[in-house]
């Protein structure tokens, strides 16, 4: 940074999620059938649950269904809204990290 008394600083994102959850052993198989597409989507040999063969009722068993009804969302940013200009660059330039970066300019234009 060009101004050397300042203090680093630290951008966050936090969000807080008040919830009511009902348990629901009905959805427990769709989930994981979505997790596992989901996280082998694109692989060359994707992983499939059928490969546990009879190991998977045991491991399901550990695993629970719910629902969650969102009741309230709230959401804090601190991506450098207060930052002058010139600082706000040096940041930005700084960072190495185009997913902050890309999130701290929106934040800033949304100002």
């Amino acid at each position: 940074m060009s101004n050397k008394n300042w203090a680093p600083t630290w951008n966050y994102a936090a969000v807080q999620i008040d919830t009511n959850v009902t348990i629901d052993d009905s959805l427990t198989g769709e989930a994981l059938d979505a997790l596992v597409d989901h996280m082998e989507r694109g692989r060359a040999a994707p992983w499939s649950i059928s490969m546990l063969g009879d190991r998977y009722a045991s491991l399901k068993a550990r695993v629970v269904g719910f629902r969650a009804e969102i009741l309230d969302i709230r959401a804090k940013f601190k991506l450098g809204q207060d930052e002058n200009q010139t600082a706000f660059g040096e940041i930005v330039d700084g960072l190495g990290d185009p997913a902050l970066s890309s999130w701290m300019k929106h934040f800033r234009s949304a100002d």
